[in-house]
């Protein structure tokens, strides 16, 4: 099945999110990390939820789950964790880290059960394992294909004075209005 929109939808995450997160240093900050991270399960799970209608909580947890079954167990965490960072830009949820030492208490609970140990270089790897796995569906599923496609359109980028600059335009896919 030929999916342009998609296709397109997917490059950009590549491009402008999973490569800066491997290839500079922007993985050092842990914040930047978990929201760019968040904004792409977030929109992933729009794409591909059966319920063209569900609300981001359960679109964020439906993709959340093709990350390993610790993420499904710490869902409800991950979820105030994305909500404090995307509307308030505090934690106030995590002890966030990107240090490998880290990576052995990834999504552990703390002691007192109120906080949860995120490795942001784990939930990076996680991430991009469900990335390469979903492309893969994709290809290989064209009922998910279709699903994905008709959620997204295609828009067109008007010429403006901003390209004299050194800038990053934005991008020409963009979900389907919902009705």
């Amino acid at each position: 099945m030929d999916t342009p929109k998609t296709t397109k939808y997917l490059t950009l995450i590549q491009t402008y999110v999973i490569d800066p997160l491997d290839r500079t240093t922007l993985s050092q900050s842990c914040f930047a990390t978990v929201l760019m991270l968040c904004g792409c399960i977030d929109g992933f799970g729009k794409l591909i939820h059966p319920d063209e209608k569900a609300r981001s909580g359960e679109r964020f947890k439906y993709f959340l789950e093709r990350l390993g079954p610790r993420y499904k167990e710490s869902e409800n965490e991950l979820w105030e964790l994305r909500n404090d960072l995307a509307h308030n830009a505090l934690n106030v949820a995590a002890y966030l880290s990107h240090v490998h030492s880290t990576s052995i208490a990834h999504l552990k609970k703390s002691s007192c059960g109120q906080y949860l140990l995120l490795n942001t270089q784990c939930l990076l790897n996680d991430f991009k394992q469900a990335f390469n796995t979903l492309r893969d569906e994709l290809s290989e599923n064209p009922e998910l294909a279709a699903r994905a496609e008709n959620r997204l359109v295609e828009g067109e980028i008007l010429h403006t004075d901003f390209e004299e600059w050194e800038t990053t335009s934005p991008g020409s896919i963009k979900f389907v209005k919902s009705k």
